[in-house]
């Protein structure tokens, strides 16, 4: 859990920003507003680069196995052959 403190003097921010305690098993951080808000900024930056690297993964692997399909292969040379494959060469 994280408490946000709003208006927090920087004094006393900065006496209580690294305090962390286990209460119940619930460990509590306590952070300024400005950065809670730049840690989820970060977060949500961090979470959209993870997603596209997981679709660039995706369209990778697919791309590996259609290079590796036979049908594929065979297209590719029918285009080769019939002069097509201008925009496909690798």
């Amino acid at each position: 859990m994280t408490i946000v403190l709003e208006n927090a003097n920087e004094a006393i921010l900065n006496g209580i920003k690294n305090l962390t305690k286990d209460f119940d098993g619930v460990k509590y951080t306590v952070e300024s507003n400005s950065e809670f808000k730049q840690m989820s900024q970060e977060t949500k930056e961090l979470n959209e680069l993870q997603m596209k690297l997981a679709d660039k993964n995706r369209w990778q692997r697919a791309l590996n196995e259609a290079h590796n399909d036979e049908e594929y292969k065979k297209e590719v040379r029918e285009w080769e052959q019939l002069g097509l494959n201008d925009g496909f060469k690798q």
